[in-house]
């Protein structure tokens, strides 16, 4: 089994989301298990620009040298995501919503052709 554990909080261990989420790694890791993490506390997303989603919507074999860049951070989270048997995220919620940096995940892996047509 391959599990994708999308960690937001910037609390570390005094997060009760993160902590939660972690028992859950914990119980649905057997032997063989692969954990990919992606801390986006630690290591956030770039918000999508114009150029990156002119990008996407570019045919792949029509790309410019530039729109590859572009999409290389973009393709590494729509792999990691594609490789995952579960999908665990761990986010609290600020300000009544869930932290931009998460949106900006999502951006990244919502891609047209890739993970959905």
């Amino acid at each position: 089994m391959n599990i994708l554990f999308v960690k937001v909080s910037f609390s570390g261990n005094a997060s009760a989301s993160l902590n939660v989420a972690q028992l859950l790694v914990e119980k649905l890791t057997t032997a063989g298990t692969t954990i990919t993490h992606r801390n986006l506390a630690e290591s956030p997303l770039p918000h999508i620009s114009r150029p990156t989603v002119g990008a996407a919507y570019t045919p792949s074999d029509l790309r410019t040298p530039e729109q590859r860049q572009l999409l290389a951070l973009s393709d590494t989270c729509v792999d990691e995501l594609l490789a995952a048997d579960t999908l665990v995220i761990a986010t609290p919620l600020r300000n009544f919503s869930t932290p931009s940096s998460l949106k900006a995940w999502i951006d990244h892996i919502v891609r047209v052709g890739r993970t959905f047509t």
